[in-house]
């Protein structure tokens, strides 16, 4: 019965190797660690020009610095490498090592990728986005959502935000409002995230989907989702859809004028009430000139005094709101 060598001492696999590779091994013999290391070193130039994956891997067996070893070794390696020879030179590495072999080998790797392989060659490597970038181009155009959601995997924050930076550009022509929100989820930066994929976005959208896309937002944040959105939204809107998508806006008055284009006809006095609201001094005067040309055709001298009370400039107020 053979036994087994003992646990420190190398095992050289049994490839095929070139014979020039072959005499280099006979010199490294059994020696393992930074001994086997600086014998490659030492030995280097007695390589061929040109090594195959297998010749690199038998060499780097049992090595110290086996990521040093293999960036002094990888010039003689072939101009293509396959994603499963790859593979075979990442093996088990994992954080910052991983991640400097993918930077290195990313040179070399043959042909297109599938996300499959993306995500294996990616698999506990450090700097994942960075990684992914350096591969991205090799990646199918488009992607489907499937696919870039497992790209995304369970990412948040800023590393998401930059990860859909990459995939925007191969995203499928057109995607739907809860897709859209699968893939921002967690994402900082959503506002910048959400004009990223606005072009992807159905048009029209229906009120409904702009508001669960502006979902609980509130201040500036729902005020620049509003001035994107608002190229989205249907021809006609009414009064009450309006007040709901400026809820908790900042600038309502500047949210008000873009949207009100939109509303639909004549307003009535009770429309004009629910619009001006609480608003008061030079805010209830900007937004009277804003609705003046879609204000009732006639009010009565007690509609146009509650309409224009606590205004600036009342009497101004009033005038626009008057039919000749």
């Amino acid at each position: 019965m053979t036994s087994a060598p003992p646990e420190n001492e190398s095992v050289t696999p049994t490839v095929q190797v070139q014979p020039s590779v072959a005499e280099v091994l006979a010199i490294l013999g059994n020696a393992n660690g930074m001994a086997r290391y600086l014998a490659i070193r030492q030995n280097e130039a007695r390589l061929p020009g040109q090594i195959s994956v297998d010749d690199l891997l038998a060499l780097i067996d049992g090595t110290s610095r086996r990521s040093d070893a293999i960036e002094m070794l990888f010039p003689r390696l072939p101009a293509e490498i396959p994603v499963a020879d790859v593979m075979r030179i990442l093996d088990t590495t994992s954080g910052m090592e991983r991640y400097g072999l993918i930077r290195l080998l990313s040179q070399r790797l043959r042909g297109a990728l599938s996300v499959d392989q993306l995500l294996a060659l990616t698999s506990n490597t450090s700097r994942r986005s960075d990684a992914i970038s350096l591969l991205f181009p090799r990646l199918p155009n488009p992607l489907t959502i499937a696919e870039v959601l497992r790209i995304l995997g369970s990412t948040s924050g800023l590393e998401r935000y930059g990860l859909i930076r990459f995939c925007a550009e191969r995203l499928p022509s057109e995607i739907s409002v809860n897709q859209l929100l699968t893939l921002i989820n967690n994402t900082s930066r959503r506002n910048d995230t959400i004009q990223l994929l606005f072009p992807h976005l159905p048009n029209p959208l229906p009120v409904a989907e702009v508001l669960q896309i502006l979902g609980p937002t509130s201040g500036m944040e729902r005020y620049g989702l509003i001035q994107l959105l608002s190229q989205r939204l249907p021809g006609e809107i009414s009064v009450d859809q309006l007040l709901t998508l400026i809820n908790n806006a900042s600038r309502r008055n500047d949210a008000i004028e873009l949207l009100a284009r939109r509303l639909a006809g004549e307003l009535s006095y009770q429309e004009m009430e629910q619009l001006l609201g609480t608003t008061s001094g030079m805010e209830r005067y900007s937004l009277i000139r804003i609705l003046s040309s879609r204000a009732p055709a006639h009010l009565s001298r007690e509609e146009l005094s509650a309409l224009t009370q606590g205004s600036s400039r009342p009497e101004e107020a009033e005038k626009m709101l008057r039919q000749p």
